[in-house]
């Protein structure tokens, strides 16, 4: 008799970044209304190019566009969309400004600034 192993599964070692770690939730949240906004548009107009047998009615042509709608905001809440909400982000938020600082740094940089300021002597005499 043979035994049969369980089987095992092996994770992945390779850790994902999460690529938009030091962007503040503001500036997400125009790059992704913006990037939705695109997409709902370029679907709606993707809807023009489809030739039906019959014309919507008010109320189809409603739902088909909140229903567009509603999938522009998923695909741009997605980290591959189609794109433009990196291209929105570097151009608002650039690369160089997205260093995220661990609690204990920024704590330390402000004890920093705040006791060259108070050591200062600027201001005590009239110059």
């Amino acid at each position: 008799m043979t035994k049969i192993s369980p089987q095992v599964q092996i994770q992945n070692p390779i850790i994902k970044q999460d690529k938009y770690a030091g962007i503040p939730k503001p500036y997400m949240d125009v790059a992704e209304g913006m990037e939705a906004q695109f997409i709902g548009h370029m679907m709606a107009e993707l809807q023009k190019t489809v030739e039906k047998n019959t014309p919507d009615t008010q109320a189809q042509a409603y739902y088909n566009s909140l229903l567009d709608g509603e999938r522009a905001e998923i695909m741009a809440k997605t980290d591959t969309g189609v794109g433009l909400k990196e291209v929105i982000l570097d151009q608002i938020y650039p690369k160089y400004m997205r260093k995220p600082i661990a609690n204990n740094e920024a704590i330390g940089q402000y004890q920093n600034v705040s006791m060259k300021d108070t050591n200062s002597k600027r201001g005590d005499t009239n110059e």
